[in-house]
């Protein structure tokens, strides 16, 4: 009884197989599909390549990296990327860029980052004590 109700699940599973329909082949003869098939693989492999050319004068992009943004802060850049059709990636990325080229900037900006370096391990602390005092209480 289980075989059966196992057959019975397997069969379920597959797909239906559908006959072709012969009336749709076309009538060329196969000597003359065979060349046009051979030309339509040769330039799409010259397509290829080309593609392939072009995308390497591109810059790689690493794999994608969360991040995690102060709230008020992620929805402001999510609200100027959108105005600006950008990406919050293109952003940062064009944001570190702007750094390298300008040492004001980047001093600046990295006083202010490490500031909300401080801040986040301030807060983690207390959150991890907060969890510890909760758990003890209970």
């Amino acid at each position: 009884m289980n075989n059966e109700m196992l057959n019975r699940f397997k069969n379920r599973s597959q797909r239906p197989t559908v006959r072709r329909n012969s009336s749709l082949e076309d009538n060329e003869t196969p000597l003359a599909s065979s060349s046009k098939e051979t030309q339509n693989s040769e330039s799409s492999k010259t397509k290829a390549e080309q593609i392939k050319q072009r995308l390497e004068t591109y810059p790689k992009i690493a794999p994608r990296r969360n991040i995690r943004l102060e709230e008020s802060l992620n929805e402001k850049i999510q609200q100027f990327c959108q105005e600006q059709d950008i990406t919050i990636e293109t952003f940062v990325e064009a944001c570190f860029l702007a750094c390298e080229q300008d040492s004001d900037l980047k001093n600046h900006i990295t006083q202010e980052a490490q500031q909300r370096v401080a801040q986040r391990k301030e807060a983690g602390k207390l959150r991890r004590l907060y969890s510890q005092l909760e758990k003890l209480s209970q």
